[in-house]
């Protein structure tokens, strides 16, 4: 992953408030709320198709998932789905 990769992952993780339901490892103190599936190796778990659709609308998979971001545009599940997908294959 790039410099550029990690800094608009971590700029996205903020700005969709992940760590609501997230957690992460921050310089070795892992932050955030255990509320939800771990994203680490998301895009080696999950396809692209997945990612995208449950981006879109994550209530059809899971009730209550993903209410911070549920029903989000196309633009925005796109780009989430490539944050998984590039930062989950770490």
């Amino acid at each position: 992953m790039t410099k550029y990769e990690a800094d608009f992952g971590a700029m996205a993780f903020e700005a969709h408030a992940c760590l609501g339901c997230h957690t992460i490892n921050e310089d070795g103190k892992i932050i955030g709320e255990i509320s939800s599936t771990a994203l680490q190796a998301s895009g080696q778990r999950y396809d692209k198709d997945w990612l995208y659709r449950f981006g879109l609308n994550p209530q059809d998979f899971v009730p209550h998932s993903g209410e911070f971001f549920g029903g989000c545009d196309r633009p925005t599940a796109a780009c989430r789905n490539w944050i998984l997908n590039v930062a989950g294959r770490e």
